[in-house]
């Protein structure tokens, strides 16, 4: 067996290997800021969704137990507990003079839309994330539910705003805070993060 036959054999030249380095260097500077605004983007969508869903949620419990809709309305929830507790655990949350009507008007306990970060306890409310971003539930206007999340990238905030507020959105720049409106931002921080506040008429 010559020289040439055993180098053929051997695999890669050095060459061949810088060539490949190279391309895939090349295809990971190209695909990572889409593969980046992909994932911002389902970020925003799981927002959006999950704001959605709890609020739908809260006005079906209220219907259904004819209560006011108000996110923070207390005459069906457990005293230091929350709507997010009853919705992602269920009766346990439930103020104990309204058990009984519960556990006769079951509902469905939802945890797709959300997870729990800490667990809630008797009259001490959990703690809740989508995608990451703390979530929680602020005191109702007199016509609007409110819904917080933190830590909500630019990326994310913008790609939220191009799909639930379009007209919003032609105005966004992260550096600017919003005070008014639908959707109520400070500037992004250092860490390019917001904390976003969203209103839903009720």
């Amino acid at each position: 067996m010559n020289k040439q036959t055993v180098n053929k054999m051997g695999g890669f030249t050095l060459v061949e290997l810088i060539v490949v380095i190279a391309i895939l260097g090349v295809l990971a500077a190209w695909g990572a800021p889409k593969l980046k605004g992909y994932l911002e983007s389902a970020k925003g969508t799981a927002m959006g969704e999950a704001i959605q869903t709890v609020d739908e949620e809260i006005t079906s419990l209220a219907n259904t137990h004819r209560i006011s809709n108000c996110a923070t309305n207390t005459r069906l929830v457990a005293a230091g507990n929350n709507y997010l507790d009853v919705i992602y655990n269920g009766s346990a949350f439930v103020l104990a003079a309204e058990q009984g009507s519960y556990e006769r008007l079951p509902h469905a306990i939802n945890t797709n839309a959300f997870s729990e970060i800490t667990a809630a306890g008797a009259g001490a409310a959990g703690t809740y994330e989508v995608q990451g971003m703390p979530f929680t539930i602020q005191p109702c206007t007199a016509t609007e539910n409110v819904y917080r999340l933190q830590s909500v990238t630019s990326d994310t905030l913008g790609a939220y705003l191009d799909t639930y507020h379009p007209a919003i959105a032609a105005a966004f720049d992260p550096a600017v805070a919003v005070n008014a409106g639908a959707v109520r931002y400070t500037a992004a921080d250092a860490n390019d993060e917001h904390q976003v506040d969203i209103y839903i008429r009720r």
